[in-house]
């Protein structure tokens, strides 16, 4: 294994460990129930390392991965199965992650408590638009939406980061839904000055609202508004492209835009690996560097 996949699986070992003595992790499937049949061969860490390798390996799909895990990692995980088991156990390790990545917001949360932070959202285009009618697997799910560069089927990730490119929150909708309506949900847990786009401009109750829980929200205006701001806040407000630089990668460099997913479970677990992986592409010495810059 590789100093940094052996850096890998060791931190995602040890933060397991860590969430195992948590409350809400008992409340999960038992990742290896002594049920009729063979147990897992491969162990709930080495799925979630091996998933995090295949995102930042830049692999198209999950069975590109393996043919090349079966080549090249069968040293470092003697234990790998066959792909249709692999898949399977990738799937079935959905739940572990939506825990995982909560702490490793948290976390970020807790370094940041002081920064400015930006908010923003980006479109999750789950087929082209010619095939809306035929896509199945998002059906219930996923919705159109619009963004500046034309209408799109998919979700929206909502997010909010600080000044280091540091995800702090984030939290997933349907194609159609307003930027503004998830506000609460992505500032649960912080306070302080928050920057975002004319797309974030709110009515004068919900703006004093959000006053009184010490969120200021500072946005730009919209073209056929006054512009009336000073040099320091338009120079705050160019920082915004922070988190612009924050999808860039997730979509660029760790291919969270995927259109492959044969159901909602596999699309979800591949957007929450595509996340997991954007904290670790930076470490040190088996730590992630929260707060390193994109």
């Amino acid at each position: 294994m590789t100093n940094y996949n052996t850096e890998i699986f060791f931190f995602v070992d040890e933060l397991l460990k860590t969430l195992e003595k948590t409350t809400i992790w008992k409340k999960l499937p038992k990742w290896n129930p002594y049920i009729k049949g063979r147990k897992k061969r491969l162990s709930l860490s080495e799925v979630v390392t091996l998933n995090i390798i295949a995102v930042l390996g830049h692999f198209a799909d999950l069975k590109a991965f393996h043919r090349n895990a079966k080549l090249y990692l069968l040293k470092d995980f003697p234990k790998l199965t066959n792909y249709e088991n692999y898949l399977k156990a990738t799937n079935q390790s959905l739940p572990f992650l939506t825990i995982i990545l909560r702490l490793l917001l948290n976390i970020g949360k807790y370094y940041s408590k002081n920064s400015i932070k930006y908010v923003d959202s980006t479109p999750l285009q789950v087929c082209k638009n010619k095939r809306i009618k035929r896509n199945k697997v998002c059906k219930n799910f996923a919705a159109r939406g619009k963004t500046t560069i034309g209408w799109f089927y998919g979700f929206k990730l909502h997010g909010v980061c600080d000044s280091n490119g540091t995800l702090l929150s984030i939290t997933f909708t349907p194609g159609n839904i307003d930027d503004r309506q998830v506000l609460n949900t992505l500032f649960e847990g912080m306070e302080g000055l928050f920057v975002g786009d004319a797309g974030y401009l709110l009515k004068n109750d919900v703006w004093e609202a959000f006053l009184k829980k010490n969120i200021h929200l500072f946005t730009g205006v919209r073209n056929n508004m006054k512009k009336m701001m000073t040099k320091e806040q338009h120079k705050e407000l160019k920082k915004r492209e922070i988190i612009e630089t924050v999808w860039s990668v997730l979509k660029g460099n760790l291919s969270i835009v995927y259109t492959l997913a044969r159901s909602i479970t596999g699309m979800f677990r591949h957007f929450f690996y595509s996340i997991i992986a954007y904290f670790f592409r930076y470490m040190d010495n088996g730590q992630i560097l929260i707060g390193a810059k994109s």
